[in-house]
């Protein structure tokens, strides 16, 4: 279960803010009194607080696994080997030079989603700005390949999200890498 504590803190800070900093600021600034006390008190503000930050982080946490999981099933991944973060890498060896390796990446990765954002053939790098529906921003997809050896190309391919602040892909970016393994494969 790989990098499921980065989303779950990520999600549950983000959904405690959110529900938590309008009633301290109204605990504050607005206070309301019953019988000589400010209601509701600081512990229940933090205790509410707490449970709406930590049940729709568990949500997000449990959506993105279920996405992953289904992605992993498509393409045959072991579920030893599933990262479900959203920052996804994956690095592999081809016995093939590196020229053959990017003539085949740039001719067969794009498609209707998938646009080439940079493209340096000297440095072997190639990278796709990959749309999803539903999913604004973009994600960011860089390849880069470095000759190993004779008719040998080492492939480090980064699948990450264009924005900072999302809390969940959806398996999108794993599904990137997925399709990259696919493309070298054939």
């Amino acid at each position: 279960m790989k990098n499921l504590t980065g989303i779950f803190l990520k999600a549950f800070a983000f959904f405690f803010i959110i529900f938590t900093i309008p009633k301290l600021v109204e605990y504050f600034f607005y206070p309301m009194y019953i019988r000589g006390r400010i209601w509701p008190p600081m512990d229940h503000i933090f205790l509410s607080g707490l449970i709406t930050g930590g049940i729709p982080a568990i949500l997000v946490v449990l959506v993105q696994v279920i996405y992953i999981n289904r992605a992993a099933r498509k393409y045959n991944v072991d579920s030893g080997d599933i990262n479900y973060g959203m920052h996804q890498t994956m690095e592999l060896e081809i016995e093939e030079p590196s020229l053959s390796v990017f003539e085949n990446l740039k001719n067969n990765l794009p498609s209707k989603n998938w646009e080439i954002a940079h493209l340096d053939e000297t440095k072997g790098v190639l990278r796709f700005k990959v749309s999803h529906k539903w999913q604004i921003p973009d994600d960011v997809v860089t390849i880069q390949l470095q000759p190993s050896g004779v008719n040998r190309t080492l492939v480090k391919v980064e699948s990450n999200l264009d924005y900072w602040l999302r809390m969940s892909d959806n398996g999108n970016n794993f599904r990137n890498i997925q399709q990259v393994r696919q493309v070298l494969s054939h």
